[in-house]
């Protein structure tokens, strides 16, 4: 007779094989998926890397367009240095000028009615006036040289007014008279407005 469990053995490894078949199938799906992931993640960063690749070349093309642009106006920058440069010195030149006429105003409303100046030799680069004149008397001109020294009027100039020499013209009744008057430092130079 035969045994049973013989013949049940056969269907039981014919089930073995079928779930070893499942597993398999299982097993290879797996890896299929795991293979078509990579595949996908790989294909990503070429794709990206390409991208940036890309946007590098597009960058080097834009920074050269912008390096020629600049190159375009080195020449025109190196003319506005170059007209800076002389405006600067101009501007240096002007503020630094003796204005002769300051000295003329502060002489003419320091002369008093009576008082004819002829002359007023002022030195470039000395603080010191030579004012030449004629006065119809002495009292006039001692006002004369008291208001060339007052602060109200030429004394904003002169810090001090000597008279160095003083004749009498009979021919004309006049006295003729030679000052020499100290400016202030930097008095005949205005600020560059």
């Amino acid at each position: 007779m035969i045994e049973r469990r013989e013949i049940e053995l056969i269907p039981k490894e014919i089930e073995a094989a079928k779930g070893q078949e499942v597993l398999l199938r299982k097993f290879r799906l797996v890896s299929f998926g795991f293979f078509f992931l990579t595949l996908l993640i790989f294909g990503g960063i070429f794709a990206f890397r390409l991208s940036l690749s890309a946007q590098l070349d597009n960058l080097k093309q834009q920074s050269a367009s912008e390096v020629a642009k600049i190159a375009q106006y080195a020449d025109v920058e190196s003319k506005v240095l170059g007209l800076t440069y002389k405006s600067s010195a101009v501007d240096k030149i002007l503020s630094q000028r003796e204005h002769f006429s300051i000295a003329l105003a502060a002489v003419s409303a320091s002369q008093p009615s009576g008082l004819k100046v002829t002359g007023v030799d002022v030195t470039r680069g000395e603080n010191t006036a030579t004012i030449k004149g004629e006065s119809a008397n002495y009292v006039i001109l001692a006002a004369f040289l008291r208001n060339l020294v007052d602060s109200g009027k030429g004394g904003k100039l002169f810090a001090e007014a000597v008279l160095s020499s003083v004749t009498l013209n009979s021919s004309k009744s006049r006295a003729e008279f030679v000052i020499e008057a100290t400016m202030i430092k930097n008095g005949l130079i205005k600020p560059v407005k």
